[in-house]
């Protein structure tokens, strides 16, 4: 499982396992997962950057729904063919950490053992990494130059 409620969960379950189970994680979750949700909204629609808008696209396909199995991954080809398009135009360390995780994302023999944590953890890398850039280079400075 792919979601961000599974990763809570998880996180959640290594510190109590009574209060994973309870409704506080439930209500934890829910407004975690309608912050994501509304920055990413808010962030695709902002951004010109094809590249931005598939990865924040695709991300919140994959970790917004409560179960997400491996094959939604599928839908990273769509960013991975925009990185591509867009590589000589990212900066250095984008291209290396986009290079990395999507390598680590589609090469099958780490989907065989079913743990899908590191996943998890590529997907909202490339998520945080898009939204952050949005934010910091289009937002924030349109508001600075006004």
């Amino acid at each position: 499982n792919l979601s961000i409620t599974s990763i809570l969960y998880k996180i959640f379950y290594v510190f109590s396992p009574a209060a994973a189970d309870s409704s506080a994680f439930g209500n934890i979750n829910l407004c975690l997962l309608i912050i994501v949700f509304l920055v990413a909204t808010v962030t695709a629609i902002y951004t010109r950057s094809e590249l931005a808008r598939c990865a924040i696209a695709s991300s919140i396909v994959i970790l917004i729904p409560s179960i997400s199995y491996f094959y939604v991954l599928i839908f990273m080809l769509i960013p991975f063919m925009q990185f591509l398009r867009s590589y000589d135009h990212l900066p250095k360390f984008k291209q290396r950490l986009y290079l990395v995780l999507f390598l680590f994302i589609f090469f099958t023999p780490f989907i065989l053992p079913k743990n899908f944590i590191i996943h998890s953890l590529a997907v909202i890398t490339i998520f945080v990494t898009e939204c952050a850039g949005v934010i910091k280079n289009e937002m924030i400075a349109k508001l600075r130059k006004a």
